[in-house]
């Protein structure tokens, strides 16, 4: 009896094995899906470098956002646009990444009182974009890692890791940076500074 019970624990083990290793390789291909759909969005218009209106693509994307938001439990959103130059850039890739820091903003939000803050300022010779959501926040473990490639908290290798690897990728091609701060149960801010270049960058292609 005592033999029939460590095969049937065994046999168990193998078969929570295999069901782990299937799940890990179909999120590294979700992972890897998620990677191609963002750059194929990008990359036909990738080096157009155009006179860029930040507040523009910001409207843009929080149109975008409200669409796939759930009828009915879209979160309140609130802007506070300064008047800013125009900068070069590529506007592909900066709506790609307001568009990811937007969506994840959003699906953090679990309750009906959800609030997206999104302001715009300029500094200097910078111009700053804060967005603020009262979401569930971003526990420290997972502080470390979220720009890593192919990391994510969701199943099956969508979103949050991979897309914010690749924002963050395309923010450093326009010399900026993008930093963040959260708190769990009381929601996160991501910063992107984006120095105000009146001449043309050289934006590299992403593949």
């Amino acid at each position: 009896f005592k033999g029939l019970l460590e095969r049937t624990q065994f046999l168990s083990i193998l078969d929570n094995m295999g069901t782990a290793i299937q799940e890990s390789e179909y999120n590294i291909v979700g992972a890897i899906s998620s990677v191609i759909k963002m750059l194929g969005n990008v990359q036909q218009e990738e080096n157009i470098i155009t006179n860029t209106n930040i507040n523009r693509l910001l409207e843009d994307s929080i149109e975008e956002m409200l669409k796939k938001a759930s009828f009915g439990n879209e979160p309140k959103i609130e802007t506070h646009f300064a008047p800013l130059p125009y900068i070069m850039g590529s506007e592909k890739k900066l709506v790609q990444v307001f568009n990811c820091i937007l969506s994840n903003a959003n699906e953090s939000i679990l309750h009906n009182n959800g609030l997206i803050e999104i302001q715009t300022e300029k500094i200097d010779k910078d111009i700053f974009i804060t967005i603020k959501d009262n979401g569930v926040g971003i526990d420290e473990e997972n502080q470390k890692k979220i720009f890593e490639p192919f990391y994510t908290t969701k199943d099956h290798g969508e979103g949050l890791g991979i897309n914010l690897y690749l924002s963050r990728k395309f923010v450093e091609e326009h010399k900026g940076t993008v930093s963040f701060r959260s708190l769990v149960n009381y929601g996160s801010v991501f910063t992107i500074n984006l120095p105000i270049i009146k001449a043309p960058v050289k934006i590299k292609s992403s593949v």
